[in-house]
This record gives C-alpha cells, sequence and structure tokens, in this order.
C-alpha cells in the first residue's frame, strides 16, 4: 500500500491540476459513470467535534474510495489543525486498500477547483473582481484557484 503524506501531495499536486481533474470528475458523474454514495456524519466525545465519511467510485479508472473529513476545534488550543482528511483507495479488482493519502490540502485544493469551476461556467465573462465570504484558510485557495479561470483585478473580502 501506498501512503501519501501531506507533504508529498503538496509537492505534487497543483491548483491547476486539480481544476482539471475535478472538471474530469463533475463530468464522469454527469455522465453516470462516476458514483457518489450517501455521506455519513458523526462526532466525537467532545461537545463541537463532528466526522463525515464520503464514499465515490471513480468509473472512469475503475477505483472506489472512502474519505473521513473530521473538525475537532479544541485542536487549536494544542497547536493542531481543527480540520483534518484522509483518504484510503481500494484496488478496484481485490477491495483490497492501495493508497492511504494524508488529504486536508488535496480537500482545500478540490474545493477550490469546484468553486472555480463555477466561477468558469457561471460568471460574466468580462468579471475581475471576486467576492469572499469569510478570510480563513479555504479562502487562499479558492482565490488561488479563481485566478486560474478568471483575471482577477481586485478581491473583496467579507
Amino acid at each position: 500500500m501506498h501512503i501519501v503524506t501531506e507533504t508529498t501531495a503538496q509537492k505534487l499536486v497543483s491548483i491547476p491540476q486539480a481544476i482539471s481533474v475535478v472538471e474530469k470528475a463533475f463530468s464522469a458523474f454527469d455522465s453516470g459513470a462516476s458514483s457518489l454514495f450517501p455521506v455519513v456524519s458523526g462526532r466525537g466525545q467532545e461537545q463541537g467535534t463532528r466526522f463525515g465519511v464520503k464514499s465515490a467510485f471513480d468509473g472512469t479508472r475503475g477505483i472506489p474510495g472512502v474519505k473521513v473529513g473530521t473538525y475537532w476545534p479544541s485542536n487549536r488550543t494544542n497547536g493542531l489543525e481543527s480540520h483534518f482528511s484522509v483518504t484510503l483507495i481500494l484496488d478496484g479488482k481485490t477491495g483490497y486498500p492501495s493508497a492511504l493519502i494524508s488529504s486536508s490540502y488535496l480537500t482545500a485544493l478540490r474545493t477550490a477547483a469546484a468553486d472555480a469551476i463555477a466561477v468558469k461556467c457561471l460568471a460574466k465573462k468580462n468579471s475581475m473582481r471576486v467576492g469572499v465570504i469569510g478570510a480563513g484558510h479555504q479562502a487562499f485557495y479558492d482565490v488561488q484557484a479563481i485566478r486560474c479561470v478568471r483575471e482577477i483585478r481586485s478581491v473583496l473580502v467579507c
């Protein structure tokens, strides 16, 4: 089984690559080649914690996978990130694990790529201003991804 760390993922995947992959994934889902399954949600012992389990089948490559995303707000007091994600990729022929990927960075890229694709498809072609609600961790990735599909001259942050 391959193990991919956050550091390795950051070295391997760029925002433009993420946009390309997410566009292909949207097309595969739209055509019925790929599938998404119901999300399972839960929480930990501490109040305010939560996790979600998301699974999908990439029909273009015959690969199933599962992502677990967590939110533990008190992690900040211990110098840890409050959000974390890990993805398990299964071998399509055997169902055995083929990769375990620390995917917090990749989740940020996937979210930003989806937002950029929405801008590419839905915003006026001559739009050069973007509004962002919030200035947290995700906002940085969103603006960078949108800059890949549009020339941006100003960013408004609320």
